[in-house]
Protein backbone atom coordinates (compact mmCIF):
# COMPACT_ATOMS: atom_id res chain seq x y z
CA UNK A 1 0.00 0.00 0.00
CA UNK A 2 1.31 3.28 -0.77
CA UNK A 3 -0.17 6.59 0.94
CA UNK A 4 0.04 9.76 0.35
CA UNK A 5 -1.61 12.70 1.78
CA UNK A 6 -1.62 16.57 0.38
CA UNK A 7 -2.68 19.82 1.46
CA UNK A 8 -2.60 23.45 0.41
CA UNK A 9 0.96 23.83 1.47
CA UNK A 10 2.03 20.59 -0.76
CA UNK A 11 2.56 16.93 -0.20
CA UNK A 12 3.23 14.54 3.15
CA UNK A 13 6.47 12.04 2.88
CA UNK A 14 5.26 9.06 1.11
CA UNK A 15 4.12 6.40 3.06
CA UNK A 16 5.35 2.60 1.83
CA UNK A 17 3.66 -0.73 3.24
CA UNK A 18 4.69 -3.32 0.80
CA UNK A 19 3.75 -6.76 3.17
CA UNK A 20 0.33 -7.23 4.68
CA UNK A 21 -3.14 -5.73 4.83
CA UNK A 22 -3.30 -2.61 6.22
CA UNK A 23 -5.66 -3.12 9.65
CA UNK A 24 -6.69 -0.56 11.78
CA UNK A 25 -3.88 -0.80 14.04
CA UNK A 26 -1.02 -0.73 11.20
CA UNK A 27 -2.68 2.24 9.99
CA UNK A 28 -2.69 3.75 13.79
CA UNK A 29 1.01 2.34 14.00
CA UNK A 30 2.55 3.76 10.52
CA UNK A 31 0.56 6.06 9.11
CA UNK A 32 -1.08 8.49 11.12
CA UNK A 33 1.92 9.30 12.74
CA UNK A 34 3.19 10.47 9.46
CA UNK A 35 -0.03 12.31 8.92
CA UNK A 36 0.51 14.08 12.26
CA UNK A 37 3.83 14.92 12.17
CA UNK A 38 4.14 16.85 8.90
CA UNK A 39 0.93 18.65 9.42
CA UNK A 40 1.91 19.93 12.81
CA UNK A 41 5.46 21.10 11.24
CA UNK A 42 2.93 22.44 8.43
CA UNK A 43 0.10 24.02 10.31
CA UNK A 44 0.36 23.39 13.86
CA UNK A 45 -3.23 24.06 15.78
CA UNK A 46 -4.35 25.21 12.58
CA UNK A 47 -4.96 21.09 11.12
CA UNK A 48 -8.05 19.76 10.19
CA UNK A 49 -7.48 16.07 9.04
CA UNK A 50 -9.40 14.72 6.91
CA UNK A 51 -9.64 10.79 5.75
CA UNK A 52 -12.08 8.30 3.50
CA UNK A 53 -14.38 5.41 5.13
CA UNK A 54 -11.65 2.99 4.43
CA UNK A 55 -12.79 0.14 7.43
CA UNK A 56 -9.05 1.15 8.92
CA UNK A 57 -10.23 4.50 9.10
CA UNK A 58 -13.71 3.94 10.55
CA UNK A 59 -12.42 2.08 13.03
CA UNK A 60 -13.03 3.01 16.50
CA UNK A 61 -9.74 3.37 17.69
CA UNK A 62 -8.46 4.85 14.33
CA UNK A 63 -10.97 7.46 15.02
CA UNK A 64 -10.12 7.74 18.89
CA UNK A 65 -6.44 8.42 17.96
CA UNK A 66 -7.46 10.98 15.57
CA UNK A 67 -9.47 12.54 17.79
CA UNK A 68 -6.77 12.15 20.79
CA UNK A 69 -4.28 13.72 18.27
CA UNK A 70 -4.82 16.31 15.44
CA UNK A 71 -6.48 19.49 16.42
CA UNK A 72 -9.71 18.93 14.60
CA UNK A 73 -10.91 16.21 12.59
CA UNK A 74 -13.55 15.46 10.10
CA UNK A 75 -15.03 12.15 11.51
CA UNK A 76 -16.97 9.37 9.59
CA UNK A 77 -20.05 10.53 10.69
CA UNK A 78 -19.31 14.02 8.78
CA UNK A 79 -17.78 12.76 5.56
CA UNK A 80 -20.45 11.37 2.82
CA UNK A 81 -19.78 7.64 2.04
CA UNK A 82 -18.74 7.16 -2.05
CA UNK A 83 -17.73 10.98 -2.71
CA UNK A 84 -14.97 11.22 -4.72
CA UNK A 85 -15.51 14.67 -6.02
CA UNK A 86 -14.97 15.89 -2.10
CA UNK A 87 -11.61 14.84 -2.33
CA UNK A 88 -9.13 16.53 -4.39
CA UNK A 89 -6.74 13.84 -4.94
CA UNK A 90 -9.40 11.86 -6.40
CA UNK A 91 -9.93 14.78 -9.04
CA UNK A 92 -6.56 15.88 -9.94
CA UNK A 93 -3.42 15.69 -8.04
CA UNK A 94 -3.51 11.41 -8.33
CA UNK A 95 -4.26 11.95 -12.02
CA UNK A 96 -0.68 14.27 -12.03
CA UNK A 97 1.00 11.62 -9.51
CA UNK A 98 0.80 8.84 -12.27
CA UNK A 99 2.04 10.84 -14.97
CA UNK A 100 5.01 12.00 -13.05
CA UNK A 101 5.94 8.15 -12.53
CA UNK A 102 8.65 6.64 -15.48
CA UNK A 103 6.49 3.29 -15.71
CA UNK A 104 9.32 2.28 -18.05
CA UNK A 105 11.97 2.53 -14.89
CA UNK A 106 9.67 0.72 -12.46
CA UNK A 107 10.84 -2.98 -13.19
CA UNK A 108 11.28 -4.39 -9.72
CA UNK A 109 9.91 -4.01 -6.70
CA UNK A 110 13.02 -1.82 -5.49
CA UNK A 111 12.89 0.23 -8.87
CA UNK A 112 9.17 1.01 -8.50
CA UNK A 113 9.10 2.65 -4.83
CA UNK A 114 12.18 4.70 -5.85
CA UNK A 115 10.34 6.05 -8.92
CA UNK A 116 7.41 6.32 -6.78
CA UNK A 117 9.05 8.37 -4.26
CA UNK A 118 11.02 10.79 -7.12
CA UNK A 119 7.42 11.06 -8.55
CA UNK A 120 5.92 12.71 -5.47
CA UNK A 121 8.89 15.31 -5.88
CA UNK A 122 7.52 15.98 -9.18
CA UNK A 123 4.05 17.17 -8.33
CA UNK A 124 4.56 21.08 -8.75
CA UNK A 125 3.37 23.33 -5.36
CA UNK A 126 1.24 25.37 -7.62
CA UNK A 127 -0.94 22.21 -8.60
CA UNK A 128 -1.48 21.11 -5.17
CA UNK A 129 -2.92 24.54 -4.19
CA UNK A 130 -5.30 25.01 -6.88
CA UNK A 131 -6.74 21.48 -6.23
CA UNK A 132 -6.99 22.25 -2.27
CA UNK A 133 -8.91 25.63 -3.28
CA UNK A 134 -11.00 23.93 -5.60
CA UNK A 135 -12.07 21.41 -3.04
CA UNK A 136 -12.49 23.94 0.11
CA UNK A 137 -15.85 25.06 -0.88
CA UNK A 138 -17.71 21.60 -1.25
CA UNK A 139 -15.63 20.66 1.80
CA UNK A 140 -16.68 23.53 3.97
CA UNK A 141 -20.73 22.52 3.06
CA UNK A 142 -20.01 18.70 4.83
CA UNK A 143 -19.51 19.94 7.74
CA UNK A 144 -21.51 19.98 10.91
CA UNK A 145 -22.58 23.29 12.78
CA UNK A 146 -20.36 24.60 14.77
CA UNK A 147 -17.09 22.78 13.59
CA UNK A 148 -13.90 24.69 13.37
CA UNK A 149 -12.43 24.24 10.15
CA UNK A 150 -8.79 25.30 9.32
CA UNK A 151 -8.41 27.14 6.52
CA UNK A 152 -6.90 25.23 3.51
CA UNK A 153 -8.60 22.12 4.09
CA UNK A 154 -6.55 18.72 4.10
CA UNK A 155 -6.92 15.39 1.66
CA UNK A 156 -4.89 12.70 1.04
CA UNK A 157 -4.43 9.63 -1.11
CA UNK A 158 -3.01 6.43 -1.40
CA UNK A 159 -2.95 3.34 -4.26
CA UNK A 160 -1.40 0.27 -4.36
CA UNK A 161 0.86 -0.24 -7.40
CA UNK A 162 3.29 -2.41 -5.22
CA UNK A 163 0.25 -5.12 -4.70
CA UNK A 164 -0.15 -5.59 -8.21
CA UNK A 165 2.97 -4.91 -9.93
CA UNK A 166 1.15 -2.20 -11.44
CA UNK A 167 -1.49 1.22 -11.15
CA UNK A 168 -4.56 0.43 -9.93
CA UNK A 169 -6.80 2.60 -7.33
CA UNK A 170 -7.43 0.89 -3.72
CA UNK A 171 -8.64 3.90 -1.01
CA UNK A 172 -7.24 3.02 2.43
CA UNK A 173 -5.86 6.67 3.59
CA UNK A 174 -6.91 10.58 3.34
CA UNK A 175 -5.00 13.23 4.91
Amino acid sequence: MVWLGVCSEGVTPLVILDTGTVNHQRYIDEVLPVALKYGNNVFGDDLTFQQDGAKPHTHKLSQKWCNDHFPGVIDKDHWPPNSPYLNPLDCSIWDKFVHKVNWNKAQSKKKLIAELKRAVKRIRKEVVLKSCKSWTNPGHSILAPGFRSAPGFRSGFDRNPIKSGNYRREPIGIL
